[in-house]
């Protein structure tokens, strides 16, 4: 029986870096029986770019095995678009399935998810009001995650992503594959993160930008500043 598995993120926990891997290292996937199904913005993810991964396809019931036993299917929006289990239990009929779920730290977590929001979508609101608005159910839809694929026989692997994202590419590989694979040949994106955390300064001066850019896009500081020197030349 050909297999589909499912890297579910959630968010914050390097899926665009995987992403990236995924992308770059198609043919060493395929000489271990995976095929990871092109997206539109694969080009994107081989340079080491944001990215959402292929998950679309297994949404819009695009599967191609490729010829391989085993489908890889990569997007941190199935962490919550599968939660109610109609495509799981769909694709269980016909197919074994195997999800790989990471999750993070909550306080850790919800710092990213502050800086995500600053960094990228014009926030202009400190740490501790972020937070004391936000609900977070993170672990309680990992434990749905863990019912789900009990009832369906789907096996699950969860991972802690603060624990292990200094050698995330090892430890994801190898419950891939496996952990007797070699893993050295794999090519890696120009940059190890690939959606990077901005420092508390970059952060308080992206805040500021945020404040002063009101209906306007969201530009970051580094470009704020680009424009600055530019325009004192």
């Amino acid at each position: 029986m050909q297999k589909v598995i499912l890297h579910v993120g959630h968010a914050k926990t390097g899926t665009s870096y995987l992403q990236s891997l995924f992308a770059l290292n198609t043919e060493f996937l395929g000489r271990h029986g995976i095929h990871y199904p092109e997206a539109p913005d694969h080009a994107q993810a081989r340079k080491g770019k944001i990215t959402s991964g292929n998950h679309k396809l297994l949404l819009n019931s695009e599967i191609n095995f490729g010829g391989l036993d085993q489908v890889l299917f990569s997007g941190e929006h199935l962490f919550g678009e599968l939660l109610n289990g109609a495509i799981v239990r769909k694709l269980r009929e016909s197919h074994d399935v195997k999800v790989l779920l990471y999750t993070r730290n909550l306080f850790d977590f919800a710092l990213s998810d502050w800086g995500q929001q600053v960094k990228r979508h014009g926030l202009t609101g400190d740490l501790n009001s972020f937070v004391a608005t936000k609900g977070y159910n993170l672990y309680q839809n990992v434990i749905k995650w863990i019912d789900l694929c009990e009832e369906v026989g789907a096996e699950i692997v969860v991972r802690n992503y603060t624990q292990w994202k200094s050698n995330l590419a090892d430890i994801f590989f190898g419950d891939l594959i496996g952990h007797d694979v070699d893993l050295g040949a794999l090519n890696n994106p120009p940059q190890r993160q690939v959606n990077r955390s901005l420092t508390q300064t970059e952060y308080e001066l992206q805040r500021i930008f945020n404040a002063l850019m009101v209906n306007r896009a969201p530009v970051s500081f580094q470009i704020m500043l680009s424009i600055t020197f530019l325009s004192s030349d």
